[in-house]
């Protein structure tokens, strides 16, 4: 059998498996331009597919990250219908709470930043007002003090007033004690008219010295004839003399008989002299300026003590000064020959 009998179509017929694939090669060959037409198609569908894919993805991005509209976004979506909705702007409400957060977290700080700024305020106010109280505590504490002190200055000054004014009234009571004294005893000295016992001046107004010197006779008389005639005896001062030879001569001095010393012995001249100093109702350096003088004995410069020595008996009173100064110079050359024996 030739192959042209087989190519027949009634052959075909009889036998339609045989020739199945030579049939459908004809097809794919008589066929074989549009085939590669289709997948032109294809291969542009999906081209196309992926550039929506793409495009689509693009405009996604740029809603959440733009403020893109809503119509916009439901453009997007009716475009692509094959893909899964996202839930709108999801980021950006997150984000639009987190800001919120943020501001309210802001405020609170705002809020807690002011609370300290007032708790300090107040706290320095608080501080103030304590400095202040404490100022002003002191300031009475001073103002307190201050008028203590014064009230204590006035007390003081009272108090020195009312000495000053009680040794004054002291010291007039005894000026006028000693005055009444005066006069009791010039009453009693007019009427007997003695020289011992009775005051300086009493005694050189009854009983003056012969050459004018404002001194008792007594003491002139004695002195002068000590330094005549009891300059070399031992003991001159120290030594008493014969006690009723010493009354015999007081009772004449005082009666007013004339005395001779030239026929004593020079103990018993010296021990009148020492028996008229001691009766003498007044100190020799007066009760007044007595103080004055122990003042200046206590001075250690021995200079100076001299000088300040010399200046108190230049204010005593005239008998007082003179008895003062006889005595120390007679005193004087005593010693000075005390230092020869």
């Amino acid at each position: 059998m030739s192959s042209m009998d087989f190519e027949s179509p009634d052959v075909e017929k009889e036998f339609p498996g045989l020739y199945a694939s030579e049939s459908s090669r004809r097809s794919d060959s008589d066929y074989g331009d549009s085939g590669h037409e289709r997948g032109g198609k294809k291969e542009l569908l999906r081209s196309k597919k992926k550039d929506k894919k793409e495009k689509n993805k693009d405009k996604g991005y740029a809603a959440l990250g733009e403020d893109s509209s809503p119509d916009d976004m439901d453009q997007s979506d009716s475009k692509s219908p094959l893909k899964p909705k996202k839930p709108k702007s999801f980021k950006f409400l997150h984000k639009r709470e987190k800001d919120k957060e943020d501001k309210e977290k802001e405020r609170e700080k705002d809020k807690e930043d002011r609370r300290d700024d007032k708790r300090r305020d107040d706290r320095k106010k608080e501080k103030e007002e304590k400095k202040e109280e404490k100022k002003k505590e002191k300031e009475d504490k001073k103002g307190d003090k201050k008028k203590e002190k014064e009230d204590k200055k006035g007390d003081k000054k009272k108090e020195k007033e009312k000495e000053k004014e009680e040794r004054r009234r002291e010291k007039e009571e005894k000026k006028k004690i000693k005055k009444d004294k005066k006069k009791k005893l010039e009453e009693v000295y007019e009427e007997e008219l003695p020289v011992f016992g009775v005051p300086l001046y009493v005694a050189v107004e009854r009983c003056p010295s012969h050459d004018g010197i404002h001194l008792p006779v007594i003491v002139r008389e004695c002195i002068d004839y000590i330094e005549e005639h009891g300059l070399h005896c031992e003991g001159i001062y120290r030594l008493s003399g014969v006690k009723s030879k010493v009354q015999h001569l007081r009772r004449q001095y005082n009666s007013g008989d004339p005395v001779r010393l030239t026929d004593q012995e020079p103990h018993v001249v010296a021990s009148l002299l020492k028996q008229y100093l001691r009766e003498l109702p007044e100190p020799v350096l007066t009760v007044d300026m007595m103080p004055h003088f122990e003042d200046v004995a206590m001075i250690p410069n021995p200079a100076e003590r001299a000088e300040a020595m010399r200046q108190l008996i230049d204010r005593l009173p005239t008998a007082n000064r003179l008895l003062v100064q006889y005595m120390f110079k007679h005193m004087g050359h005593i010693i000075a020959r005390v230092s020869t024996y």
